[in-house]
């Protein structure tokens, strides 16, 4: 963000984030992250209310950090393991994922003058426990919310503002990785062996084309 890059690194020791000044890589501040185990999401970083939040979605909690100083602004537990996919963020709303085994978790929260400790509190919006994404990360497009179950090949679809199920259907899409990604009106899934989707948002699941290519993809395009 701007001149700070915020690097995570959740393992199995010591856990921390650190904050670098990109063009000359001294460090501005570092905070520890106790009890944090590994986790691989990346922080995503949003200005909200005056202040800007370098939010890192983890097994523990999630923690939104002040980007000028690493202060903690707010933090909300949940998630399950190895989290990985990377927060999503739209106009005071934040939209967390995990899914690793029995961790299926999406979480909904409303960032207005959030602070401190938000477990219990009326900023968790609504919560969803089933079929979730473990290593893509959700598709916010259109006021629907995009979410992959890679083991079992199921694309789910629901509400952004309710939670409610639009659609849940499984696809002959494979393994998948790489996040769904939406341009011009259309919705593209990858598998790691080469399947492509191409999608017509909405209410319903329609698929517009399938392709097959030369190539596989891990990460998202």
């Amino acid at each position: 963000y701007e001149d700070t890059l915020v690097i995570n690194w959740d393992h199995e020791r010591d856990s921390f984030v650190v904050a670098l000044d990109k063009r000359t890589g001294d460090e501005l501040w570092r905070r520890g992250r106790p009890g944090e185990l590994t986790s691989w999401s990346t922080p995503a970083i949003h200005e909200h209310e005056g202040r800007v939040h370098a939010i890192i979605a983890a097994t523990g909690r999630t923690r939104a950090y002040d980007i000028r100083n690493g202060d903690v602004l707010w933090s909300l537990s949940g998630l399950g393991l190895n989290v990985i996919p990377t927060p999503i963020y739209d106009s005071g709303i934040l939209y967390l994922a995990s899914g690793k085994r029995d961790g299926n978790m999406i979480q909904v929260v409303d960032l207005s003058g959030a602070s401190g400790d938000l477990d219990g509190s009326d900023a968790l919006l609504w919560t969803r426990d089933r079929d979730t994404p473990y290593v893509s990360t959700p598709l916010l497009y259109r006021g629907q919310l995009y979410f992959f179950k890679h083991v079992r090949s199921i694309l789910t679809s629901v509400d952004a503002a309710t939670g409610q199920t639009l659609f849940s259907e499984r696809l002959d899409l494979g393994n998948v990785y790489a996040s769904p990604v939406a341009a011009a009106g259309r919705i593209y899934l990858f598998g790691r062996d080469g399947k492509a989707l191409v999608l017509h948002p909405g209410p319903a699941l329609e698929i517009l084309a399938e392709n097959t290519l030369d190539d596989g993809f891990d990460a998202s395009p």
